[in-house]
């Protein structure tokens, strides 16, 4: 029992590091025991876990010495929801999206079944604190995962025996990753799309898809590739477009084909004057 607990253990760590989740001793994960939960200790490689680099923790009093700082993250969870294991992790796009969204919303298949909608946090404080804690362990009691914004996710496994938990709650954390990747190349598609000779003809501005505004399900959306100005800058004239594209086929060789500006406007695209397009 032990013993497998441990493989489980290890092999977390590793898939985590090795699927880019989380860098050498980040994250943390843990599985429900009788009187608490077993857990990676602070500052350990997370890839090389050795039987050494796991604390139990009580669910009651101290939290002991060397144990993963966001173990009162994991203690509240535990008291609060069924879980059986919890892991947390840093997945790259994930977070990257929690800046600017609410709740993440799979559009693939797996992400939809399994997670349904993952909703981004924004506690005072996100990490290691009582606050993020009642916050995470509130989410969890209905979603599989929760973002907190910009620092990390955390998924639940709910599998009777621990290893298949923590495994679970590892499989839930690479599928948030992966809805994560699909939902942000769906939005860069609704921006180049057009510019490929794809959907809409004439110019994309931020926010509109080929579905019209906010994408193929309509309604306003805030585009994640179309700023309306550099922070601290004024946009661009409205003749800026005209400008830049001039710009460009200035430049001996070149016709414009494609081109994006900093106000969200993209333009047919720049290629050789062969005509063909690359």
């Amino acid at each position: 029992m032990r013993a497998r607990l441990y493989a489980a253990f290890r092999q977390v760590g590793e898939d985590l590091f090795a699927q880019g989740l989380i860098s050498a001793t980040a994250g943390n994960f843990s599985v429900r025991t009788k009187g608490g939960f077993l857990i990676t200790k602070s500052g350990v490689q997370k890839a090389r876990l050795t039987p050494e680099d796991l604390l139990e923790v009580p669910l009651e009093g101290p939290i002991p010495e060397g144990a993963s700082v966001e173990s009162v993250v994991h203690r509240e969870v535990y008291r609060r929801t069924g879980a059986k294991a919890l892991v947390h992790a840093h997945p790259r796009v994930a977070v990257a999206l929690s800046f600017h969204l609410p709740r993440l919303k799979p559009l693939d298949l797996e992400g939809q079944h399994y997670l349904k909608e993952v909703p981004v946090l924004a506690p005072k404080t996100v990490s290691a604190t009582e606050e993020a804690a009642l916050s995470v362990a509130e989410a969890l009691r209905e979603h599989r995962a929760c973002l907190l914004r910009g620092h990390g996710a955390f998924a639940v496994g709910l599998k009777g025996a621990p290893e298949e938990a923590l495994l679970e709650a590892y499989g839930l954390m690479t599928t948030l990753e992966e809805s994560a990747q699909i939902l942000l190349y769906h939005r860069l598609w609704q921006g180049a799309g057009p510019a490929l000779g794809v959907g809409n003809e004439g110019p994309l501005r931020g926010g509109e898809g080929p579905g019209g505004p906010g994408g193929p399900g309509g309604g306003p959306s805030p585009s994640l590739l179309a700023p309306s100005g550099r922070r601290g800058l004024p946009p661009p004239g409205p003749r800026a477009g005209e400008e830049a594209r001039a710009r460009a086929e200035a430049v001996p060789g070149v016709r414009v084909w494609a081109f994006r500006l900093e106000d969200g406007v993209v333009y047919r695209g720049c290629g050789k004057r062969s005509g063909t397009s690359p």
